[in-house]
């Protein structure tokens, strides 16, 4: 499981190696989390592919919308075909990416299966290899055992040679000395011969001793065959497991190119599915644009048509100066065609009551107005956070549903992960104490060859070092013998420090913590192993470092050894020439003795010739000479001497003068002889001592001569021996090697995996956070719906009861409010209805950009699972029931109510589009409501007219009080501000009311009975009339304080209100002077081109 988990993990990061290069650094525990890591960053950059193509393709919507809004259906469809082409072209391509990435990681599973092959081929080349040794070890045996019996034959021919040199020096002995030199010579060479025995079966016994330790060697050679055909034969069962695995992990490849395509067609269904959705999405946004469009025509056709009125009106030609704007304008002129009507009719109280009644009904109707302004713009916001919160808790729903799916799958996975790692965490401490054992006693085993080979190399340096001293010396007796329990004592000592530490993992073992720790107990046996494989390299560097010094000096000792034996032979042949020479000088020795006997036989016949004449008995001696000579000169000249001291002394009586003269060569004579006997003596000692010297160097030459051959040949085969065994080495060097490589990848994957369960516990914990997040949220936001959907109860109740309270008012002023009120309202209505259009179109923006990330975002969520259809489906249901919510809301059918098929669309779309049309003509039947009411219009200007003319006798009395009004309006405006100053609570309805009182009334009144009655009357109902005008000329612009919006606070009222009645007095300055204007919209068209040329 483990290798399958390794070559998913080579094809992922092979696949990756397209996109981007990371990773992941190389360090971890867990290889299925380090997989889980590697498919997770392949799914988010197919996802982020994905998002940019989708990004890409919305783009070129967008760009194809903006540019085609006003196109019709048909460039829609051909729009949308192209891009369902461009997104299938994409989806065509990113399949053949993957299947690229597929055909690569084909390609690395068929090199794995080479890889495998190429090791069997290895190893079967490792096996001839080692039956090649075999064979060499067979040969290099026959030829030791050949070599040995050379080396028997060769001695046996030294012996031959030496009995040879024997006989000969015993020949050369038996001619220059006598027999009783000769036995001592032979007691002398026989106690020599014994010592060379005695040293010959000391090599014969060390020979053994070598034989011994060569089959020892041997056997382990042969251990250590068996061992390495053991590991080939385990080799061989885990290569065929291997094979198996392989076979496995390619049927597991084709189950994940079989899933991987049905979730290509689930991705192609639900990308056809959210196209179809955005076209829907698409074709709503166009309807509302058209909508849009047609709801500014109606606009701009009001605007012409109240356009084309304010014309008429400023057509109309009274006798009075008024304001220029219509609307002032027609409430004045109304205002005092009412004032002239009531002048003539003479019914001021029933005015002033009207008037009051109108007030407070206006005062109701515009509160109203306000009401349900705010009650619809409440209800539309309502309505949009609802549809909102809808949204968001479907789509927390499904993502918490997604989420809770993909927590259950790695959950799941994760417990199998544990498991497989529980496995793989024995496995791995199983092979780690197997390993290392081996190592203990692969370690052992080369301590003991190491300290043997050290031990034999310093045997043989301390050998060659004594063979040279005992050269030197001549001392049998310092040369090392080696024993037979030297290397065995080591070999057993060190086998009893092997320590015995073999892990114990639990399987039932499911905690993180106990898992962690045998993830450290396993990570710390491998650093155990990894410590002894390097002890081994630093052990086996070490004995290389001092078999090399040994081997150095070994070398240098036989340099040594081999210049003294070279100098030796040259002595030698310097002694055998010597030799030569001395026998040459011996043989001119014997001539030189020859002639000298010869010489000493004629002074013998001489004397005794002379012994002879004196005593007259010449014919006795010759037989005696002859006698004497072959006996001993040396008796024969003694007697001869004792003769002529006879013979003197017998003639010494007859010659006393010659007995002198004899005397005198008798002493001449003995002085002669004895120096003779002396330089005989003394060239026999030199000539013997010679001998014994040469014979016993001549030896002692030939025995070392044939000891340091063999010692030579015992050299060469150790050797031999050791460069075998240092090729040995070399092997197992390479094999732990090769074993610390694989205890240092493996010690890399357990980092790698540790680091990935961690990082799968972090990811863990952020899902569980994030599932506890969103299910708060989603909490949250169910409040929220209960309180809007509470809130929404409420609006509806109040809405009910102001829509009452509204029928009720309309009803009761459906004959007071005027009916340029009613246009005023219906323009405002229609302005109300645009700016709600275009919230709504914002809002619908906006909802589109969330509905394209909430694609986005769902687009990246589907790689992962295949139920997101299921939620699309549904959500794409319930955008179905809600467009069929909306439509029987417009009441519209449809037919096929319960099948939510995409072919509904354009059967929504034709009901929007009669919707729509029924809107239009309802603008028309609006339009000619208008026109019945211009013609009204003009039927009321006719009888306006008719009342200027009768005003004109009231024209004088108007223009002497314009001053007394001016007063009054600057009296009001100081009134005004002070109230509004001390009350900022107050609405302007309360304002007006107050500021028309009934004090400033009488006070008025009692200033206008001075002057005259009639004045004052007609006076007062004027200036009761301008506050009540004022307030109904800012209540028919449909004036709204700043206080009633939402965003400025309470605090700053009074600055408000001053704000206010700035606005209000500007823009009744803007609309009676029509030159103001015309100079204000200049300045803004210049500065704008001002401000565009800067731009």
């Amino acid at each position: 499981m483990d290798t399958e988990v390794h070559k998913l993990l080579n094809l992922v990061q092979n696949t990756l190696q397209d996109s981007t290069n990371s990773e992941i650094s190389s360090g971890g525990i867990s290889a299925v989390l380090c997989l889980g890591k590697m498919l997770k960053k392949l799914l988010d950059d197919y996802g982020t592919l994905l998002y940019k193509s989708t990004e890409g393709n919305f783009a070129e919507r967008d760009i194809q919308l903006e540019d085609i809004k006003p196109s019709k259906d048909a460039s829609k469809s051909d729009t949308g075909a192209y891009e369902k082409e461009m997104e299938l072209n994409s989806l065509n391509n990113e399949l053949d990416h993957a299947h690229n990435n597929l055909a690569l990681a084909q390609q690395e599973c068929d090199e794995a299966v080479e890889k495998a092959q190429s090791l069997m081929m290895e190893i079967e080349t490792l096996h001839a290899q080692i039956s090649k040794l075999q064979e060499s070890d067979a040969e290099q045996m026959q030829k030791k055992e050949m070599e040995l019996n050379s080396l028997n034959n060769e001695l046996d021919h030294a012996r031959n040679n030496l009995a040879l040199v024997e006989q000969e020096r015993d020949e050369a002995v038996e001619k220059a000395q006598s027999l009783m030199m000769e036995i001592e010579t032979l007691h002398a060479q026989i106690s020599k011969l014994q010592e060379s025995d005695a040293e010959q079966m000391q090599k014969y016994q060390s020979l053994v001793l070598e034989l011994e330790s060569v089959g020892k060697q041997r056997d382990n050679l042969q251990e250590r065959l068996n061992q390495e055909e053991q590991k080939c034969a385990s080799l061989r069962e885990k290569l065929n497991v291997a094979v198996r695995k392989g076979k496995g992990l390619v049927q597991h490849r084709d189950s994940l190119k079989q899933t991987m395509e049905e979730m290509n067609v689930v991705i192609e269904k639900l990308k056809s599915e959210r196209k179809q959705h955005i076209e829907s999405l698409e074709t709503e946004k166009s309807s509302l644009m058209d909508r849009l469009a047609e709801n500014e025509k109606s606009l701009h056709e009001t605007n012409q048509y109240l356009s084309g009125l304010l014309n008429a009106l400023n057509r109309v030609d009274v006798a009075r100066e008024f304001d220029m704007d219509p609307i002032t304008k027609v409430e004045k002129m109304a205002k005092f065609f009412l004032d002239l009507q009531s002048t003539v009719a003479s019914s001021q109280n029933e005015v002033m009551k009207s008037k009051r009644a109108t007030e407070l009904l206006l005062a109701e109707l515009n509160e109203a107005h306000e009401r349900a302004d705010n009650l619809q713009e409440e209800l539309v916001k309502a309505e949009a956070a609802l549809s909102e919160s809808s949204k968001q808790y479907i789509v927390t729903e499904s993502a918490r549903a997604d989420a809770v799916r993909q927590l259950e799958l790695i959950m799941h996975a994760q417990s199998q992960t544990r498991r497989r790692q529980a496995d793989h965490l024995l496995e791995l401490n199983s092979t780690s104490s197997q390993l290392r054992e081996v190592c203990f006693e692969l370690s052992h085993c080369l301590v003991n060859t190491f300290s043997k080979d050290v031990d034999l190399i310093c045997y043989v340096v301390n050998f060659m070092r004594s063979s040279g001293k005992l050269m030197d010396d001549t001392n049998t007796m310092d040369i090392p013998i080696a024993s037979k329990h030297v290397l065995s004592n080591r070999t057993n000592n060190k086998k009893a420090h092997i320590p015995n530490a073999p892990l114990e993992i639990k399987t039932d073992d499911t905690d993180d913590s106990q898992f962690l720790h045998h993830l450290a107990i396993a990570c710390h046996a491998l650093s155990d192993c990894v410590k002894d494989c390097n002890d081994l390299k630093r052990n086996i560097d070490e004995h290389d470092f001092s078999v090399e010094q040994k081997a150095t000096e070994l070398f240098d000792v036989m340099s040594t050894l081999k210049n003294r034996f070279t100098s030796q032979h040259n002595e030698l042949e310097s002694l055998r020439a010597k030799f030569v020479e001395l026998q040459s000088e011996m043989e001119e020795r014997d001539k030189e003795i020859i002639f000298a006997q010869r010489n000493m036989s004629l002074l013998y016949e001489a004397c005794a010739s002379s012994v002879a004449e004196i005593e007259g008995i010449s014919d006795i001696y010759p037989g005696k000479h002859s006698y004497a000579v072959e006996h001993s000169a040396d008796e024969c000249i003694k007697s001869i001497v004792e003769q002529l001291v006879m013979a003197v002394k017998t003639s010494q009586n007859s010659n006393e003068g010659s007995t002198k003269e004899l005397k005198a060569i008798v002493l001449e004579l003995q002085q002669e002889l004895q120096a003779k006997d002396v330089q005989i003596s003394t060239i026999s000692s030199d000539l013997s001592y010679q001998l014994r010297v040469a014979e016993s160097s001549a030896k002692q030459f030939s025995v070392d001569l044939e000891d340091a051959r063999m010692e030579l040949q015992n050299l060469e085969k150790q050797v031999d021996v050791l460069q075998n065994q240092k090729k040995d080495l070399e092997t197992q060097l390479n094999e732990l090697k090769n074993m610390e490589s694989m205890a240092s990848e493996q010690h890399g994957r357990i980092e790698k995996l540790t680091d990935e369960l961690s990082r799968k516990d972090q990811e863990i914990e952020g899902l569980v956070q994030a599932l506890d997040e969103e299910e708060k949220e989603l909490e949250i936001l169910e409040n929220k719906s209960l309180q809007l959907e509470q809130m929404l109860q409420e609006k509806e109740f109040a809405l009910k009861t102001s829509e009452v309270s509204r029928t009720k008012a309309l009803a009761k002023l459906a004959t007071t409010v005027d009916k340029f009120d009613e246009l005023h309202s219906l323009s405002e209505n229609l302005l109300a209805e645009v700016e709600n259009l275009q919230l709504q179109l914002q809002e619908r923006d906006s909802e589109i950009s969330f509905l394209r990330k909430e694609v986005t975002k769902s687009t990246n969520e589907l790689l992962t699972t295949e139920e997101s259809n299921k939620n699309y489906s549904s959500q794409l249901n319930g955008f179905m029931k809600w467009l069929e919510r909306e439509l029987l809301q417009f009441g519209f059918h449809s037919e096929s109510a319960n099948d939510y098929d995409y072919t509904q669309f354009p059967v929504y779309m034709d009901m929007l589009d009669k919707k729509i049309g029924s809107l239009i003509a309802e603008s028309d039947d609006l339009r000619v409501t208008v026109q019945s009411k211009d013609s009204l219009l003009q039927v009321e200007r006719a009888k306006i007219e008719e009342l200027m003319r009768k005003s004109d006798g009231l024209e004088a009395s108007l223009s002497q009080k314009d001053s007394q009004i001016g007063l009054l309006r600057r009296d009001r405006a100081s009134n005004q501000q002070s109230r509004s100053i001390n009350l900022p609570g107050t609405s302007e309805i309360e304002q007006m009311n107050d500021k028309v009182s009934p004090a400033a009334v009488v006070t008025q009144i009692r200033g206008a009975r001075k002057v005259i009655n009639d004045q004052v009357a007609i006076d007062v109902e004027m200036e009761k009339d301008k506050p009540f005008d004022d307030e109904d000329d800012d209540k028919a612009h449909g004036f709204k304080s700043l206080t009633m919006s939402r965003f400025v606070p309470k605090f700053t009222r009074p600055v408000s209100d001053r704000i206010d009645g700035m606005w209000v007095s500007g823009d009744r300055l803007l609309m009676r002077q029509p030159t103001l204007r015309l100079g204000v919209l200049i300045y803004w068209i210049a500065l704008h081109a001002l401000l565009a040329s800067f731009i």
